[in-house]
């Protein structure tokens, strides 16, 4: 007998795919999709069937409204689901509250070959919950981890390149190398020359210098001295080994320190990461991307060659509305982060100053920069995560 899941398509993804995806479910055989004007427009549906994989020859869909109670039975009832044999799973967790109800209302009246199970999902909890029929209610420990390219996908946001995309291209020693001499100062002078040579070639070329000769920087060489870097040429450097000098390393160095003090497995944190959005314009790219008990956080990871106040500030405020523009451009719920190398967006007193911070607290962009830094791993995580939703 065919087994049947039928679920609501909302505007958050990670439900359907938890259970979809979960163990309890995996002899589920077909899928019927309840979903509105709305999310069809918003294109729900058709990113949820790729990031599961489907065919359309595995699923349904039926369109329905998402406020009238009366016209949700009405609809469901053409589908005359009683002559359909097998049983039936039906996940209630997403859709407007109206939706929930009416589906809820339906099955659990419906006169099918046997009695539907319907189930609810609790994400903070990490279980879900067979809430009828109600003699058999119980819950279950969610088994499905959400990997960052499923996540990612859900939202019709995809890797745009290969597998290897969002790997760190150096090892944590290199990173670590590179982040104790720029504490202690070692190099800042080395890659401002590197920063300002790089620029001037970009200017006059109208594009990044594909190679640079060390004789044009020469305070380089005690750079590459100091964090014990090998060079593929010896005598000059590539495009990618200037984009690491400048900031690629700090990202790197942060997706190290993530990935270790929280116990990330490999397929939930990504640095250096370009996406792009399914049938839109939208790219990104980001520094580091990751999901902690279910959320997304994204990190804008800046190494803060920035001179003044100002250039700090000018640094920050567009890091800030790039980070913001996240949750509109793709979509997606975050935990926006804004990591820099700078102090110069406190004040004497070593507070961080008021429009800096009002800023922060209005897009809801944590930041943490050199002074936090300062701190264990574990505390200035800690601070990056926040408390627990």
């Amino acid at each position: 007998m065919p087994n049947t899941f039928v679920t609501i398509i909302g505007d958050q993804p990670a439900p359907n795919i938890f259970l979809i995806r979960d163990q309890f479910f995996a002899q589920i055989d077909t899928f019927l999709f309840l979903t509105t004007e709305l999310m069809q427009q918003r294109r729900k549906l058709e990113h949820l069937v790729k990031a599961l994989g489907l065919m359309e020859s595995q699923y349904e869909v039926v369109k329905v409204p998402a406020d009238d109670l009366i016209a949700i039975r009405d609809q469901l009832g053409l589908l005359r689901l009683e002559d359909r044999p097998g049983r039936f799973f039906v996940n209630i967790t997403s859709g407007s509250k109206i939706m929930s109800i009416g589906v809820y209302d339906f099955f659990a009246r419906a006169a099918l070959e046997r009695p539907a199970e319907i189930f609810y999902l609790s994400i903070r909890d990490r279980h879900f919950l067979r809430i009828h029929p109600e003699q058999d209610y119980q819950a279950f420990p969610l088994q499905h981890r959400l990997s960052l390219r499923e996540y990612l996908n859900s939202h019709g946001v995809f890797y745009r390149f290969g597998p290897s995309a969002g790997r760190p291209k150096y090892d944590f020693a290199q990173a670590s190398r590179m982040y104790d001499c720029y504490r202690e100062g070692l190099i800042i002078s080395a890659l401002n020359q590197l920063l300002t040579r790089s620029r001037e070639i970009t200017r006059a070329t109208a594009a990044a210098a594909p190679k640079l000769p060390l004789l044009e920087v020469p305070l380089c060489r005690q750079l590459l001295y100091a964090i014990g870097f090998k060079l593929k040429d010896p005598i000059h450097l590539d495009r990618q080994e200037i984009k690491y000098l400048l900031g690629e390393w700090f990202e790197e160095w942060a997706f190290y320190r993530l990935k270790t003090q929280l116990g990330l497995a490999d397929d939930v944190i990504a640095c250096s990461l370009h996406v792009e959005q399914q049938g839109e314009s939208g790219r990104a790219e980001f520094d580091v991307l990751f999901l902690h008990q279910d959320q997304l956080f994204v990190v804008e990871c800046k190494s803060g060659l920035a001179r003044s106040f100002h250039d700090a500030k000018r640094t920050f405020d567009a890091a800030a509305l790039r980070l913001a523009a996240l949750r509109s451009t793709f979509g997606l719920k975050v935990t926006a982060v804004y990591l820099t190398l700078t102090d110069k967006l406190r004040n004497r007193s070593q507070r961080m100053k008021p429009s800096v911070r009002d800023k922060a607290q209005y897009l809801e962009v944590n930041i943490l920069d050199a002074i936090d830094l300062l701190e264990p791993p574990k505390v200035w995580i800690s601070r990056l995560i926040g408390p627990k939703p």
